[in-house]
């Protein structure tokens, strides 16, 4: 076996606080230094020790580069006495930090040398097999993602990334749910009339109605109607992720709706705090964070050239607005409250009392369409939005709890929705017949003093390398780091130019580390982002082939259970990792129902997925050098062993 292993002790200049004098700086930077006489070598890994401890292991991504080319360092190794000077060289890398209990001595060797014990290579092997397996990712991977802010999540095709991404998310939205929420949160999201899929997806049941501590549902094809405490489901809600979750709240035989109704709302949440978008080659700056668009006037007068925040600046806004206010207590008074209720009934009665079915505004713009969240508005002479545009109460009650009573002041607003400042005319007007409603309704001015939860917000962005990611993200490369503090975009929106990353803001990229055809990331952008490997691994489940995942990845490496000893297939210039194929090739597929289930007695035939989807991957990687013709012999087998009759 050749030997990729090498040491780099990093006590050069004294010890403090029993760590290397640098150790953090590489820990901060995602790189490894190196001597000029002393090349690591990409896709090596170099041992970080403490004398003759082991702290980390870092791989090796890119050929090394002289230390002149990273000006930014000087100030940092001038600091920390390390020569800045041609003979120093800089590697870009991944560093895997190990656990107290799983860091080992390693026989003292001067300066920077291979590794050649047997003992600590094994000892390597074991612990990369630990720190890279996907379980224990799982594990540690939302700790990271809270420490660091945004991460990517890198493997070969069909490890499951994007999948993984969407667990991390859900774990995130969970742990709010478990931290503050409340009946107002629950009846918030869950209406009378709504239908829900039972927990086992085998039947539906409707909330017939809703009482002051329970819901009454009616299932489909029943006969009887059942009772739901809110209490229930709310316990539920924090306790989602527990085993079993039916049986443990399975009171009075409603356990798969209750738990229906906790899944309902945990699916809701994803829908409003979690986005996922994914890049291409044309991504651009205007189409993620912030540009122009060209907009037909809501009056029916031409068009409006105006800056809009896209998807990463709106979703920003939103989770900046959320951690705004949760740094501060809001007085509201409990009168304003109900009489906001009363208020939109009493205009709800008189639209519905109308011959038109619509409540005057103006002259030439009403309300319509009222239901339990928004009024819908339009003007007779509009030729954009000619089905009308939505009012929502909730910005109706933040003008209003912001004591706004002008125009002006609607457009200053913090928090509320670009429409609302658009239309600020028409908002105000609702407002002000609020207050006169008020004025008109007598009652005890109690006041509440209320917390808004501090909530998390999750951008999956998939395939995160395949857009020049510099250009994308522009000035906000800064805004990753420094989370909170604004940086100054090219465009403003109403006079303002500032864009906020807030810290309950988290990004999770996934990077297919096969895909040669890609943008490369920049040094810049990775020392901002965690990497975290997504590897192939065995699964333990009946509908996955073992003995064809064992075949495939003797084409990159030499046996399973020792990963990191390349094939005589796989070209030198890969490591395997990066390009064998994951276990999701490998997992018998099946035709699902409406809820997105196994249909289990509808199976596809696996041959297909071998014939069109896993020899047409490795024939490609042929093609492209990455396997070498050898191969090809031995993809032949793999082909005739799966024949299509």
């Amino acid at each position: 076996m050749e030997n990729r292993l090498w040491k780099l002790g990093c006590r050069w200049g004294s010890l403090k606080e029993k760590k290397p004098l640098f150790y953090d700086l590489l820990i901060k930077e995602n790189i490894v230094i190196g001597w000029v006489d002393k090349d690591y070598g990409k896709n090596n890994w170099v041992l970080l020790t403490n004398g003759e401890t082991v702290l980390a292991f870092a791989e090796i991504k890119e050929e090394r580069q002289t230390i002149l080319n990273f000006p930014h360092l000087k100030h940092d190794f001038l600091k920390y006495q390390l020569p800045f000077d041609g003979n120093m060289f800089c590697y870009k890398a991944d560093i895997i930090e190990l656990e107290e209990n799983d860091r080992f001595l390693y026989e003292l060797q001067q300066g920077i040398c291979k590794v050649n014990s047997i003992p600590t290579i094994k000892k390597f092997n074991e612990l990369l097999l630990k720190y890279r397996s996907n379980n224990y990712m799982n594990n540690n991977i939302l700790d990271l993602l809270k420490y660091k802010k945004q991460i990517i999540l890198q493997g070969p095709p069909g490890t499951g990334k994007t999948r993984l991404a969407k667990e991390i998310a859900r774990e995130l939205l969970i742990e709010d749910l478990k931290n503050s929420f409340t009946e107002v949160d629950l009846l918030a999201i869950v209406k009378e009339k709504t239908i829900i899929n039972t927990f086992t997806n085998y039947n539906s049941f409707e909330i017939v109605k809703i009482d002051s501590n329970s819901f009454k549902i009616y299932p489909k094809g029943a006969k009887l109607e059942y009772k739901v405490f809110f209490s229930d489901v709310i316990d539920c809600i924090k306790d989602f992720d527990a085993n079993d979750l039916v049986k443990k709240y399975d009171k009075k035989g409603v356990g798969t709706y209750l738990v229906g109704i906790a899944k309902y709302v945990v699916d809701s949440l994803e829908i409003v705090r979690q986005q996922i978008i994914q890049f291409h080659p044309s991504y651009t700056y205007e189409d993620f964070v912030r540009g122009i668009t060209v907009k037909p006037n809501p009056d029916g007068d031409g068009v409006l050239y105006e800056a809009e925040n896209k998807t990463l600046g709106a979703f920003a806004n939103e989770a900046f607005q959320n951690y705004k206010l949760s740094r501060k207590q809001v007085s509201v008074s409990v009168s304003d409250i109900e009489l906001f209720d009363l208020f939109i009934s009493d205009i709800k009665e008189k639209i519905a009392d109308s011959d038109e079915q619509r409540f005057s505004l103006t002259d030439a713009v009403y309300l319509f369409e009222p239901d339990e969240k928004r009024f819908k508005y339009k003007g007779d002479n509009w030729i954009a939005h000619s089905k009308g545009l939505n009012m929502k109460f909730s910005e109706l009650q933040k003008i209003i709890a912001s004591n706004v009573t002008e125009r002006a002041q609607v457009k200053q607003l913090d928090g509320v929705e670009e429409l609302t400042k658009q239309h600020a005319t028409y908002f105000i007007k609702v407002v002000e017949m609020f207050y006169e409603f008020k004025s008109n309704h007598s009652s005890n001015q109690t006041n509440k003093e209320i917390k808004t939860a501090l909530k998390n917000y999750v951008l999956i962005v998939d395939e995160i390398n395949r857009a020049n990611l510099s250009s994308v993200l522009g000035e906000l490369i800064y805004a990753l780091e420094y989370r909170g503090e604004s940086v100054d975009s090219m465009y403003a929106i109403d006079g303002n130019n500032k864009l906020i990353l807030p810290p309950n803001l988290y990004i999770i990229g996934t990077m297919n580390t096969a895909d040669r055809s890609v943008g490369h990331i920049d040094y810049a952008i990775r020392r901002r982002f965690a990497f975290v490997d997504v590897l192939p691994e065995v699964l333990e489940i009946n509908d996955f082939d073992k003995d064809l995942f064992t075949t495939v990845a003797k084409l990159f490496v030499k046996e399973w259970d020792n990963q990191w000893e390349s094939s005589l297939y796989l070209s030198p210039e890969f490591a395997p990792k990066d390009v064998m194929l994951g276990h999701s090739y490998f997992i018998k597929q099946y035709e699902r129902d409406d809820s997105g289930n196994n249909i289990n007695d509808m199976s596809y035939d696996f041959k297909m997925r071998v014939k069109y989807e896993i020899v047409p991957i490795l024939r490609e990687y042929v093609k492209d050098g990455i396997l070498n013709e050898k191969a090809s012999s031995e993809i032949d087998k793999i082909e005739n062993a799966y024949p299509i009759l």
